[in-house]
């Protein structure tokens, strides 16, 4: 038995698939292989599904690239076209025979070895018997409109994947998709080769035959490369993606990527006992700390009435957005645009100075900043989240993951007079606290030790003392008993990142942009993962639409009901399903109350794809708030009250008015208020219910969960399910 790889202890190997890399050409509208611009590689991949979950070596690929040139050379071509006929033909092509020969590693000592056109047994004379040591990668370039084919095998180099294989063993993984970048860009012919048109397809040392993952690069200057995930549309500077050679390699993932890298992670850790666990910092990368700032700088102006009152004023009024990082930094701004430069020292200017009023304004800001930004009951009540934030935490919760919220205040900037935490309050206040979060502080075993968070010129010049984040989290691994598995932390400030890294931590290291403090790198360290803040909530959004899609809605029982809402969805109107609750999502047994199994997963599905949920019951009004503390309790989508609600919780009002006939009054009542609807279907557990719903809609997915005669359901076109669980 070989020893295990590093493949095998930190990640599951089928996450890992090919790379094709192809050149970004301005002003053209599609990519070269004809994908529409508006068809991303995230929503590519995500719907379409390879025929095996087999892991494939090197060698399988080596076989198939060198023997089967037709075939690579349309996967590369045509990676989106036809995935699953494409890679049936290949993994029939790879383990046909191969997997009875065990074909391994190449011994070869070559940075690169060319192996285009090799037969078996030539390649089978490079390969020793122990795939599970493999450290090559192949490459195959292709250029469609110069006939260029070449197969390669490529040694690892030693700035690259080789050196992290000797010395950073839980980062490699985490590194592998920059490591790949990485490689690639150093070798001059072949950044030239996808320069000039040509495909590269880079496969990792272990694959899965799966639909290519498409990268796309152009090079802005003789030092800087764009390159994107997803599609040919590259953005500016910073976003997506931007490397800088020999100096920053930094990833901007789609929300997709990150949480598909946490929920893989979350179902290792629980497969080997532990409980998974992510870091968050709060001011900066949780909460809005900077737009609290703004706000208690306009307090400021409000209230001063100093002789530079008037002029100040209208500075503000011309600017519009004020930012910065406190009153001083921002006053300081606003009177060097009206021509007052002051002394970083202020305290020395008397009354004589011509700019003693402007000082003394400053310092004026200065006090009621302190006052108020470092008020515990202030910050509880009043800093607001970062934009898509909430949601984003939300959706890691649930995963599945615990949340470690981590913050460098102490017992004294973090209670309120009554001795409640301030950073607990605040996150209640947005649903993100509950019992599987923790709250980890800095507590200082000194009074000299504390943080003076005031002090700002020392913090400017980075000679605040601030302890280690990964230190306040690792104490914390250790207090538990070792079952959390820590795989992922988020910050704003790239010295945390930094200390997260040098910790050793198995985990993804994630940088939240936009508000780095005053004294920290400008950038996060080699092998981070940024989150644009700005694109959060639409990303998020997104891949909840296409994880629905892709995943429980795909199942071959709902495919009348999809149609129907595909149909919506081109036609531009809204999709309504109209859902029962006892006996058809909940049900009771024994006294004690469960729900159908699959329920809540499927209805949060439906909702995640922009479906309408109304929830309709026979139960009465007075019996609403059980009802919503029970839906709560089980994941159900929970309804919203406004005057466009996307769940809705209809009741009965009259006990004795008949369930069937209420039921079809408020169908009719309810799609009539929602603009634009399509009842696309609807789920109930009463057969009568479901009658009446297929007399006024004929077309509508009608589901009966229970049991149903054979000739009822043919006569009403019902489909009888048991729960919603299966395909």
């Amino acid at each position: 038995m070989p020893e295990r790889s590093l493949w095998d202890m930190n990640r599951p190997v089928s996450t890992l698939a090919p790379v094709i890399f192809f050149s970004h050409r301005p002003g053209t509208p599609n990519l070269p292989f004809g994908l529409p611009p508006h068809i991303s590689c995230e929503e590519t991949t995500q719907n379409t599904r390879p025929p095996t979950k087999t892991d494939i070596f090197v060698a399988d690929w080596a076989q198939v690239a060198s023997e089967r040139p037709a075939l690579v050379k349309r996967l590369m071509r045509s990676p989106y076209e036809v995935p699953d006929e494409l890679l049936y033909y290949t993994s029939r092509g790879v383990q046909q025979d191969l997997f009875r020969y065990a074909l391994p590693v190449p011994s070869a000592t070559e940075q690169r070895a060319n192996i285009t056109g090799a037969s078996r047994s030539e390649l089978a004379s490079i390969f020793t018997k122990e795939p599970i040591d493999e450290t090559r990668s192949l490459v195959v370039m292709y250029h469609p409109e110069r006939d260029i084919y070449r197969v390669e095998l490529w040694n690892p180099v030693e700035t690259g994947v080789n050196a992290m294989l000797k010395g950073m063993e839980a980062s490699l993984l985490h590194r592998e998709e920059w490591s790949i970048i990485s490689q690639i860009l150093a070798v001059p012919d072949t950044l030239s080769f996808i320069m000039g048109g040509g495909l590269l397809m880079f496969v990792p040392t272990i694959s899965l035959l799966a639909p290519p993952r498409l990268v796309s690069i152009s090079l802005s200057s003789g030092r800087v490369i764009l390159w994107s995930p997803r599609n040919g549309q590259l953005a500016p500077l910073g976003s997506p993606i931007t490397l800088h050679q020999s100096e920053t390699i930094l990833e901007r993932f789609s929300v997709g990527d990150i949480l598909d890298k946490i929920s893989s992670e979350a179902e290792r850790a629980r497969s080997l006992g532990k409980e998974p666990a992510v870091a968050l910092d709060l001011d900066g990368t949780l909460f809005d700390a900077r737009h609290f700032t703004t706000k208690i700088f306009m307090e400021w102006v409000d209230n001063y009435n100093g002789p530079l009152a008037p002029r100040i004023r209208d500075e503000v009024s011309r600017r519009g957005e004020i930012k910065g990082w406190n009153n001083e930094t921002i006053l300081r701004s606003i009177l060097e645009q009206m021509g007052i430069e002051l002394p970083d020292r202020l305290d020395d200017i008397d009354s004589s100075h011509p700019n003693y009023e402007a000082a003394q304004a400053v310092l004026s800001a200065k006090r009621h900043f302190e006052e108020n930004f470092f008020s515990p009951t202030r910050r509880a009540r009043e800093m607001g989240p970062i934009k898509g934030m909430v949601e984003f935490v939300k959706t890691i919760k649930s995963l599945g993951v615990r949340t470690i919220f981590v913050t460098l205040r102490d017992q004294v900037d973090d209670s309120l007079p009554d001795g409640r935490s301030a950073s607990i309050e605040a996150l209640k206040r947005y649903g993100l606290w509950d019992k599987t979060s923790t709250l980890v502080r800095y507590e200082p075993e000194k009074k000299e030790d504390r943080i003076d968070w005031t002090d700002f010129e020392k913090i400017k010049a980075g000679a605040v003392r601030e302890p280690n984040k990964a230190d306040l989290v690792r104490r914390h691994i250790r207090e538990s008993g070792g079952r959390i598995w820590f795989i992922g932390m988020f910050d704003n400030d790239p010295k945390h990142v930094k200390g997260y890294q040098d910790a050793r931590l198995r985990t993804f290291f994630f940088h939240v942009e936009g508000d780095i403090p005053p004294g920290s790198p400008r950038e996060a360290p080699d092998g981070s993962f940024a989150i644009n803040p700005s694109q959060l909530l639409d990303d998020l959004r997104k891949w909840k639409r296409i994880s629905a899609l892709t995943g429980i809605l795909a199942a071959p029982r709902w495919k009348g009901l999809m149609e129907k809402y595909n149909r919506a969805i081109k036609e531009n109107r809204r999709p309504v399903v109209f859902v029962g609750i006892g006996d058809t999502l909940l049900t009771t047994k024994d006294g004690r109350t469960q729900q159908i199994k699959g329920a809540s997963k499927f209805i949060n599905a439906l909702h995640q794809a922009g479906v309408q949920i109304v929830y309709i019951t026979g139960r009465l009004e007075e019996e609403r708030d059980m009802t919503l503390e029970t839906l709560t309790k089980f994941g159900f989508p929970i309804p919203e009250e406004g005057a466009w609600p996307k769940v809705r919780l209809v009741m009965r009002r009259y006990r004795d008015e008949d369930e069937v006939v209420y039921k079809a009054r408020m169908q009719s009542l309810i799609l009539d208020r929602i603009g634009g609807a399509m009842f696309i279907g609807a789920f109930d557990n009463d057969p009568d219910t479901l009658k009446g719903y297929r007399r006024s809609f004929p077309e509508a997915a009608l589901f009966l969960v229970g049991e149903i005669s054979q000739e009822d359901a043919k006569l009403f076109d019902l489909v009888p399910i048991r729960d919603f669980a299966g395909r």
